[in-house]
């Protein structure tokens, strides 16, 4: 069991770099560890109390803030390990229709990331006025090119393109997203074996064990590894399953790419999963959250889970990013879908917003390129 922390006041710059948070009362409680514990390259070599220092945030009340950042940049560092384990460099092809200002922006943070661990990252433009039928034939010619391993299609799409039938027209050993109608199947039909084999890097997994690996939705793969990573480290568990097994857990929102998969994928880890989405009713969420051992929301709506739903001691995976309001400085702030500042006073554990889920969605993206490029060039191997 990680030992607690000592309370101490760091800088405004040291948090916000760090965590990205700015809530009051992370400024007055929280832990952070210097960036001279960031670049240590092997975690597992040093003490204690630095390990915790780095991941964990201790609260006032003993709440622990599971820090995405730092363990996204954790196994970012392991992936860049994939010469010894993948025969080509992974290539993912990111295309975007039109040129809106938002998708730019996520864009940007893809192929930064993965130039970031050496893998190739290629853009495709294609204009605003695009039909689907250009979509598909380019989409058809990088599902022919032995040297692409990954293809996303940025969402949204302009107005008159079936996004669905985009998606399901990318082949299935390249849908590094895991959206396609394909994908959605093997994951509903799965076994727990195939989620624990869809974390972590494929660095560490054998052929066998990526043999069995699914293509799923980044963010709910993150969600996974977050909870993953706590039980392992912070509650001296084996991992994911032991906490969830038999466990209440409640998924409030039900999209496709979010609330959904983590749904289907906490249910094969043997979780005793109940989903709720925005048509629920009030007293409903607030009734199942009263005794809900661990929550994931993913519902869109700016603090919309007060902090007195919450059952005290639960575990608190917060997906929401919701623009709100202005900040001293001018600026709009992020919020997440749970009421924070109320929420850390309850739970043992929370996800931050930002710094929490958000960081590990482009983490488990390039996870699943590799996992791919590791596929096709062991299949293109033993033709």
């Amino acid at each position: 069991m990680l030992q607690p922390l000592k309370p101490r006041l760091p800088t405004i710059w040291s948090v916000v770099n760090h965590c990205g948070i700015v809530s009051t009362r992370y400024f007055n409680y929280c832990s952070v560890a210097t960036r001279s514990f960031f670049s240590a390259p092997r975690l597992w070599s040093i003490d204690q109390s630095t390990f915790n220092k780095i991941y964990f945030a201790k609260m006032s009340n003993g709440a622990v803030v599971l820090d995405g950042r730092q363990l996204s940049k954790d196994l970012r560092e392991k992936l860049k390990s994939w010469p010894d384990r993948c025969k080509v460099t992974p290539h993912l092809v990111i295309i975007e229709v039109g040129g809106r200002d938002d998708s730019a922006v996520y864009i940007r943070m893809k192929t930064k990331a993965c130039a970031d661990v050496g893998f190739k990252g290629t853009i495709v433009n294609l204009k605003s006025d695009c039909t689907q039928a250009e979509l598909l034939k380019c989409i058809k010619k990088y599902n022919q090119d032995p040297g692409i391993h990954g293809i996303l299609v940025q969402m949204p799409l302009p107005d008159g393109i079936n996004a669905q039938l985009v998606m399901d027209s990318i082949a299935d050993s390249k849908d590094v997203d895991g959206f396609s109608t394909s994908s959605v199947g093997r994951l509903t039909l799965s076994h727990k074996e195939n989620i624990l084999s869809s974390l972590h890097s494929a660095c560490e997994h054998s052929d066998a064990d990526l043999s069995k690996a699914l293509m799923a939705p980044c963010t709910a793969i993150g969600v996974i590894e977050i909870l993953d990573f706590y039980a392992r480290t912070r509650l001296s568990l084996r991992g994911v399953v032991e906490l969830v097994q038999g466990k209440k857990v409640v998924v409030i929102g039900r999209s496709s790419i979010v609330g959904f998969p983590t749904f289907i994928m906490l249910s094969k880890l043997n979780a005793s999963c109940t989903l709720l989405n925005s048509h629920s009713t009030e007293d409903s969420i607030k009734e199942e959250l009263s005794d809900a051992d661990v929550v994931v929301v993913a519902i869109g709506k700016a603090e919309y889970i007060k902090g007195s739903w919450l059952k005290e001691g639960s575990v608190v995976i917060d997906v929401g990013i919701n623009m709100v309001g202005e900040s001293v400085t001018g600026k709009r702030l992020l919020k997440g879908d749970v009421e924070y500042a109320a929420a850390i006073e309850r739970v043992g554990a929370i996800t931050p917003v930002p710094g929490g889920v958000g960081p590990m969605t482009v983490t488990v993206l390039l996870q699943n390129t590799l996992q791919c490029a590791i596929r096709l060039s062991n299949e293109s191997t033993n033709e």
